[in-house]
């Protein structure tokens, strides 16, 4: 399934005439964000409304952009509305009018629930002149954290974040690295986990080169979290790893493949940054500048060059 792509031909203003295409594009991108619900009679409409020029200030209020109301091609609001669409995530329900226009296919979809990254498939509107819209599925009351410990599923989804990283952080210490220190256990438990080895590599490098602000707490026993892999003991007790087994660098890092494997099952169509961005912090709604940082490293591999 390709994701939708807004196009603008023109400008979209309350002020000015629009052209129909871009109404109706524009609607469908932003209910597939969900900042635009249509009148379920009407369906979405090629007719400017309210609802619309409503949708696209919350959308510029939420995204920090200049609230205006109104788009012009390849302008800020665009840019950003695409990028949110290229990062959908999780399930929806299709929606139709439920008249006799309805495509006989679109009818057999309504009330069905289908997933943003499905490989094969439509999304409504993809269809020319399609008024189908779709109905984001109701978030899990299942907290994440009791989500990743096998209790149920919960919502995972994070915004892009508006701010993306352009540099590494001035505080990274390479010589901190314990990549290659590590590198036969990281080996041996990311295969056993069926988990990427430099996924693991990435995680580490990142926390033992721009994480080691606590380091003079260790001999003292006081850290919260224990490195290579920054696991906080007490929140992720229920792992079934104590804190003198996450003193163990074998258990550390079991204990962490093990958690990136359990958020993986969660996300399963998850981007790394979004991957490692969870892996920090469990309540995130945001991609971070942790998981951008993971990603580079990723890409990188700058353990490969530490001294």
């Amino acid at each position: 399934m390709t994701h939708p792509i807004l196009t603008l031909g023109q400008t979209l203003a309350a002020n000015a005439r629009a052209a129909e295409n871009d109404v109706q594009e524009t609607k469908h991108a932003l209910n597939a964000l969900g900042y635009y619900i249509p009148d379920p009679k009407i369906g979405i409409s090629e007719i400017p409304d309210q609802k619309l020029f409503d949708g696209i200030r919350h959308f510029q209020a939420d995204h920090q952009i200049p609230v205006t109301g109104s788009l012009r091609p390849k302008d800020k609001t665009v840019e950003a509305i695409n990028t949110d669409l290229k990062q959908l995530s999780g399930t929806y329900i299709w929606r139709t009018v439920g008249d006799e226009r309805v495509r006989p296919e679109h009818q057999g979809k309504n009330g069905q629930t289908f997933t943003f990254n499905a490989e094969t498939g439509e999304m409504p509107g993809e269809a020319p002149g399609c008024r189908c819209w779709l109905e984001r599925s109701k978030k899990s009351d299942v907290p994440r954290k009791e989500a990743i410990l096998g209790k149920g599923k919960a919502d995972f989804s994070l915004k892009p974040d508006s701010h993306p990283l352009k540099s590494a952080p001035w505080y990274k210490l390479n010589y901190f690295s314990e990549v290659q220190k590590y590198e036969s256990i990281i080996q041996k438990e990311a295969q056993n986990a069926k988990v990427s080895p430099d996924l693991i590599k990435a995680i580490i490098y990142v926390e033992t080169t721009q994480g080691y602000y606590d380091r003079f707490l260790t001999p003292l026993d006081a850290n919260k979290s224990i490195r290579p892999m920054n696991i906080q003991s007490e929140y992720w007790k229920n792992l079934g790893y104590s804190r003198e087994d996450l003193k163990k660098p074998e258990l550390n890092i079991r204990a962490g493949t093990e958690l990136i494997k359990r958020i993986q099952a969660q996300m399963p169509n998850a981007k790394l940054e979004e991957i490692a961005t969870i892996y920090n912090d469990l309540n995130a709604k945001m991609i971070s500048d942790y998981g951008q940082i993971v990603a580079r490293a990723y890409k990188e591999k700058p353990w490969l060059n530490a001294q």
